[in-house]
């Protein structure tokens, strides 16, 4: 249950049932009520579920005299905020001095759900009431005299700025206004009077959130609520001002306002003017200042409460402002508090405090529109339905109506798929995006700029030919701006120039990359500021901006999960740039080009991921902690090329390591890291202690094309398969020296006698390992070790020492020897002799030590030919 403000004479349309309440007591003069409401009233009321709330302690509600012709029981519907046609006429400050506001009292009621019929009705002649339904953009509006503007409902916001100039009694009620890039209301100019605003929650203006100057007077602005969720700068939300040499200007009331959240100045700040504070809440701590006087200015501030907040009624040093306070409460507050002594004006018109000890309560039940703070702004969706292909054709959008101002534009479907902006150049939106369903869009015609960003949810290529530029309300949206694309085979291409805002209040601006699919950056960039490529890949051709397709003044680049790929012919080494690989890592993508870094990538958590079929020469020791990933094509390391801290150095199949041209000529793997995959390496290989060695995916070849060395304490961690019969390898070896442990794992399948896994291939093998953790046999069979031999490893069972009988069997012109499988080990050998000569002893090996059966040609018509099995 929202209070309504003080001294209300309600204008109801007819009278509603009556409501109850299911408890209620006398507080000071007023009339409470707790608990569930009986009934919620006809449809425009708005009632909240259950309320704990006072009428006024005022003497015009004093008692039921102040709603003639209504019951003589207590009505509690009359505390409710008709959000309907109803007008309610205010009473208190100065907005009744030297006349009334009525605003549209007498005039029609209309409606209006679109921006067109908003801008046509407010700026008719003659008294009349609109009323807002949902959300609208209305760009800047000029208000015309005599008019009411009033939300419906909880969710009644205009996005944009009124503009209230000139004309006389105006008011504004029960809405939520923002406006990113202007003032949400311009109260000023001589002539302008007699203007009332009240129950508005204004959020997130990028200038003045209700400013008051250059002559307006008699303004009243009560019950409101000032707040900025995502306000970057300049969260300063009223100039209360007159204009200098009129004294019959700068007449303001602030009355039961809400100054909150993230506020930071000129709450308000005032010249040339009398400014009448009572029963207002601060608490918008991290401020600057409040309540400030300057040139000419006196505040008068009763009962106010100011909570934890800094300077909350100051002077500007060198100015003859005046304040005198009463009754104010200062809690936990820190800077200067004027003591309040001053003489001042004394108001014209009849009021009553609330105890400033009673303000934050009563004002944060009641302050600001019905409903949230903020509600979602939905997008302005591009159908093509128009006859034309212009972006400023009503019938080109859903609604029928433009988009303006701070709207988010959002193309779908595959209807005129080439729109054009006819806008004037420059025209500002929030964001642009192109839907999931969106056909391949090429966006041309004069420049735009946003305040946010660029999205393609689409798979579709999306190309923009227009020049863009990100300078709209700078100062409130956040410092970064962003280009995602979302599916990982989209696309958005820049054609056009990209310009970016300007480091005001020393801000960083930055860009950031987002989502899996391809940016390309085609024309003139001077977008200053840092990047952060957090998804997918952004294509650049130079890091010139004087050229097409750079990335712009960089300040710096930030890698955490994305990264660049070089534009054919672009050999640009990024490394003259200050880097930073965060967690997400980075991907180069060099494509086809031959690519230096002539410096360290830089340091930080993340990895590094080589793409493209082209070359990558580090020659900089790079202090990256994260994965090396050789996805395709050559990394190079040069002279001085180093990658001490990457935990893990993959490489995938053809892809290729040479570390052929460092000074050394070999790949030192220190403690902690991992050489892993399939791949080459050209060059040595040395694992120090605490190094691993970890070919395959998960099983595969890795080839080394020079010596490989495992020293004490290294692991050389390997798979066999038992079912496939396969295993890890590294080969292409000049000679490997064994030390350290060796892991074997086998991934499946029962191992059995006569499996044999060949694990290096080398032209010499050396050494021995200190330690060999075996996968695990089945009954009597054991591993036998031929490393230093052949680099080669088997399954054997323990040979049967009893002679056996060989069987044999001669088909198709193959001999058949076959022996039982518990001789598997015995040694077959072989003796061929003329007949004259028979059996002798010229006995040769033939091997078979690891099988029951061999095959032979057999030519019956040769001499004899002997076989026998020899124990091993």
């Amino acid at each position: 249950m929202c209070r309504e403000p003080a001294a209300l004479t309600p204008f109801l349309p007819a009278r509603p049932a009556n409501s109850t309440a299911s408890s209620g007591h006398r507080d000071g003069g007023g009339r409470c009520f707790d608990g569930e409401l009986g009934s919620r009233g006809p449809p425009g009321w708005w009632l909240p579920p259950s309320f704990s709330s006072c009428m006024s302690r005022n003497p015009e509600l004093a008692s039921q005299a102040a709603f003639p012709g209504w019951p003589a029981s207590w009505a509690v519907l009359a505390m409710a905020l008709w959000t309907g046609a109803s007008v309610a006429v205010a009473q208190v400050g100065f907005c009744m001095v030297g006349g009334t506001t009525t605003g549209g009292t007498g005039g029609p009621v209309v409606t209006v759900s679109n921006a067109t019929d908003f801008i046509s009705q407010v700026g008719m002649a003659g008294p009349r009431v609109v009323q807002v339904s949902g959300i609208l953009t209305i760009g800047d509006v000029n208000v015309a005299s005599a008019k009411t503007l009033v939300g419906l409902g909880t969710n009644a916001t205009l996005l944009g700025r009124l503009r209230i100039s000139g004309v006389t009694n105006v008011i504004v009620r029960n809405l939520r206004i923002t406006n990113p890039g202007d003032d949400g209301i311009s109260i000023r100019d001589p002539g302008t009077r007699h203007v009332w605003v009240d129950h508005v929650t204004f959020y997130d203006c990028g200038d003045g959130s209700c400013d008051i100057s250059q002559g307006a007077d008699y303004v009243t602005v009560s019950w409101c609520k000032f707040i900025y969720p995502t306000q970057l700068e300049h969260r300063f939300p009223m100039i209360a001002d007159g204009l200098a040499g009129e004294p019959n200007s700068g007449r303001i009331t602030l009355h039961h306002n809400w100054w909150g959240a993230r506020a930071d100045q000129r709450m308000a700040a005032s010249s040339h003017a009398r400014v009448h504070y009572f029963n207002n809440y601060f608490n918008c701590t991290n401020n600057s200042y409040c309540s400030n006087a300057r040139t000419n200015a006196e505040i008068l501030s009763e009962n106010n409460h100011y909570s934890g907040v800094k300077d909350p009624v100051t002077i500007s040093a060198g100015t003859n402002g005046k304040i005198k306070t009463g009754g104010n409460l200062y809690v936990h507050c820190t800077g200067t508090i004027h003591p309040g002594t001053d003489v001042v004006f004394t108001p014209p018109y009849a009021y009553t405090l609330d105890p400033a000890a009673d303000v934050p309560a009563l004002v944060m039940a009641g302050a600001g529109a019905p409903g949230p703070d903020t509600v979602p702004i939905p997008p302005r969706m591009w159908n093509g339905a128009g006859a034309n292909n212009n972006l400023n054709t009503a019938a080109n959008w859903e609604g029928g109506d433009v988009p303006r101002k701070y709207d988010t534009l959002l193309f779908a479907g595959a209807v005129r798929p080439a729109p054009n902006n006819n806008f004037t150049a420059n025209t500002e939106f929030t964001a642009l995006a192109f839907a999931t369903n969106a056909d391949a869009f090429t966006l041309g015609g004069n420049a735009l700029r946003f305040g946010l960003g660029i999205t393609n949810h689409s798979p579709s290529p999306q190309t923009i030919n227009l020049n863009l530029g990100f300078e709209y309300a700078a100062d409130h949206f956040s410092t970064n701006r962003f280009f995602h694309v979302t599916a990982p085979g989209g696309s958005l291409v820049l054609n056009g120039a990209l310009t970016g805002p300007t480091n005001a209040y020393n801000r960083i601006y930055s860009v950031t990359k987002l989502g899996p699919g391809l940016l390309t950056l085609a024309g003139l960039n001077t977008v200053a500021g840092s990047w952060h490529l957090q998804g997918g890949l952004v294509r650049f051709a130079t890091l010139d901006p004087a050229l097409p397709g750079s990335l712009g003044l960089v300040g710096r680049l930030h890698f955490d999960g994305g990264g660049l790929q070089w534009a054919p012919g672009n050999s640009a080494d990024i490394t003259a740039l200050p880097l930073m690989l965060n967690g997400g890592g980075a991907t180069v993508d060099v494509g086809t080009n031959t690519v230096t870094f002539a410096q360290a990538l830089g340091g930080g958590a993340g990895g590094l991921t080589k793409a493209g079929s082209g070359r990558l020469t580090l020659n900089g020791s790079n202090g990256f902690n994260g994965p090396t990933l050789i996805a395709q094509g050559v990394l190079a390391l040069g002279p001085g090329g180093a990658l001490p801290n990457s935990a893990r150095i993959t490489l995938s199949n053809d892809a290729t390591l040479d570390v052929s041209t460092r000074a050394d000529g070999t790949l030192p793997l220190g403690g902690g890291q991992t050489l892993a995959g399939q791949g080459t390496v050209r060059g040595h290989v040395t694992a120090a202690s605490g190094a691993t060695i970890a070919p395959g995916f998960p099983l595969g070849t890795l080839v080394i094309t020079n010596t490989l060395a495992f020293q004490p304490g290294s692991t050389n961690a390997m798979d066999v398969d038992g079912t496939a019969r396969t295993n890890d390898c590294i080969t292409g070896l000049a000679s490997v020296t064994y030390g350290g442990w060796l892991v074997l794992t086998n991934l499946g399948g029962t191992l059995a006698a006569g499996d044999s896994f060949k694990l290096f291939s080398a032209g010499a093998y050396h050494g021995m390992f200190d330690g060999i953790v075996w996968p695990t046999l089945s009954g009597s069979l054991y591993w036998t070790n031929r490393l230093a031999v052949d680099g080669t490893i088997a399954v054997a069972s323990p040979v049967n020492p009893t002679p056996p009988i060989l069987g044999w069997e001669i088909a198709d012109g193959t001999l058949t020897l076959n022996w039982p499988a518990d001789r598997t080990g015995w040694r077959l050998v072989v003796q061929t002799n003329a007949p004259s000569v028979g059996l002798s002893t010229n006995w040769t090996s033939l091997g078979y030590t690891t099988t029951n059966v061999a095959r032979f040609s057999a030519d019956q018509a040769a001499g004899g030919v002997f076989f026998r099995l020899v124990f091993p």
